[in-house]
Formats: structure tokens, C-alpha cells, sequence
């Protein structure tokens, strides 16, 4: 690779960076969508203590997918503005969970029925321990083997919560039917590395949400940089970052 080239795709890499960085200032924390808050309080339960392990868990999972948006209404509200598949209501909540360990721990929970976890399901839902544990072993047959959990609904769904959250072994976009042309030269270990926590919750962080959500090309990812090293050049203002929001809503959002 010629020295410029690295060069290029040194400043790629800060400006992203930086807009991560105003994102998670204190001008642009937000509470987010009510949506998003109830499925992460449902997960606490189904999910991470499901896996044994703490939402502060950096490098354990990451939550996947467009949800990390959602943190961040203004910014979500312009991008929709310009491109309605920016969609302003969350569907559901997906959660990478590469580890054996955890995955083990996962199942020990749900097939022995004097496990603290289980007791909790089963008082918050009205159903048995060995219910719960017969519905669990039910689904092992199909989702399980393929490394996909659901505790709520959707397919093959244990339906134990009546919403929409799981958890995969893989963040493997390319199986998801709108997303089968998805290609990422990324590898799991940096999305779990890059992760980013926002309201005590580890996501993606803002290039990986782009670059899955927009299916971005090489082309269209330079334009961003271009707006990012215009406007993010120390005056960090919310003018200038509502126009930065701005652009980058007309560039992510331009039809091939």
C-alpha cells in the first residue's frame, strides 16, 4: 500500500471518530426512543442475566444492528427526513453474544429448573420452572443450533416476552433478508472492540451502524469524511453539528 493511501485512510478513521466522539458529548446524550428503553429493561432479565454477565461488560457483546440510532433522536430524525428506511420507531433489539462460556451459562439457566434465573422468569411470567424449561429445550432444535436466541417472539421464538429481542453467536448482516449484498471487511473481534457505551449499554459504534444500515460504498463513506473534517474542525457547536447531521442525511440517503 503507497504511503498516501495510508494517509487516507488514517484521516477516514478520525473523522469517524470524532463524530463518535461529539455523539457521545454531552450536547448529544440523549434518553432516546421509549421503544429502545423498554426492550433494553426487558433485557436485562432475558438477556444479559439469561447469559451471566453485566450490561458493563465490554467485549462480552455488543448490541447490533440500527439500534444504536435510536440514542440519538436528532440525528435520527434527519437521516429519516432524507431517507425514510431510517425508520423512527425501533422493531426489535439484537444482541451479539460470541462467547461459549456465556452460551453455556445460557442454557444451564434455562434446563435447570432451581436456577436463580429461572425462579425470576417464572414469577415474572406465570409459568413453571419446568415449563419454561420444556419450551426452552423445544427451540433448542432449531434456532439454538444455529446460534440464535429468542426469548420473545419472531421465528422460532420461545414467546416468553411478547416482543422482539435475540441474541446470535455471529453478527453475520448477509443471512438477514433485506441485507443479503452486505459485505463488511470487518471481523467481530472489531466490533466488539469498538463498541461504544451509551446509557451503560455497549453498541456499535456510529461507522459499523452506518456502514450496515446505509450499505455504504466506498464513494458515498469519503463524502461523509469530507463533512466531517469541514464541520468538526473545533467549533463544536450544535449549529454546526445539526448542519453536519444535515449532510450527512443528504449522503447516506442519495439513491444509486
Amino acid at each position: 500500500m503507497k504511503l498516501f493511501e495510508v494517509y487516507e485512510d488514517m484521516m477516514f478513521a478520525e473523522a469517524w471518530s470524532k463524530l463518535e466522539e461529539i455523539l457521545q458529548s454531552g450536547l448529544f446524550q440523549e434518553e432516546g426512543d421509549s421503544k429502545l428503553n423498554e426492550l433494553l429493561n426487558i433485557s436485562n432479565l432475558f438477556i444479559f442475566e439469561a447469559f451471566g454477565m453485566s450490561p458493563k461488560q465490554k467485549g462480552k457483546y455488543f448490541i447490533s444492528g440500527s439500534a444504536r440510532l435510536f440514542k440519538h433522536p436528532r440525528l435520527l430524525n434527519v437521516l429519516h427526513e432524507f431517507d425514510p428506511s431510517f425508520e423512527l420507531v425501533i422493531g426489535d433489539l439484537d444482541v451479539v453474544v460470541p462467547g461459549k462460556k456465556e452460551w453455556n451459562t445460557l442454557k444451564q439457566n434455562y434446563i435447570n429448573t432451581d436456577s436463580e434465573f429461572i425462579d425470576k422468569v417464572s414469577k415474572k411470567i406465570g409459568k413453571s420452572p419446568e415449563e419454561i424449561k420444556n419450551i426452552f429445550l423445544k427451540q433448542e432444535e432449531s434456532n439454538w443450533k444455529k446460534g440464535i436466541y429468542r426469548p420473545g417472539n419472531g421465528d422460532g421464538g420461545m414467546n416468553l416476552v411478547n416482543t422482539d429481542i435475540e441474541a446470535f453467536t455471529t453478527w453475520d448482516p448477509s443471512q438477514v433478508k433485506d441485507a443479503k449484498d452486505f459485505k463488511s471487511d470487518r471481523e467481530q473481534e472489531d466490533f466488539l472492540r469498538d463498541s461504544v457505551n451509551i446509557g451503560g449499554y455497549y453498541y456499535m459504534n456510529i461507522y459499523d451502524v452506518f456502514d450496515y444500515k446505509s450499505k455504504l460504498n466506498r464513494e458515498k463513506e469519503r463524502q461523509i469524511v469530507e463533512f466531517l473534517k469541514q464541520y468538526l474542525s473545533g467549533d463544536e457547536t450544535p449549529e454546526n453539528a445539526e448542519k453536519l447531521f444535515r449532510q450527512i442525511g443528504k449522503v447516506v440517503g442519495k439513491k444509486e
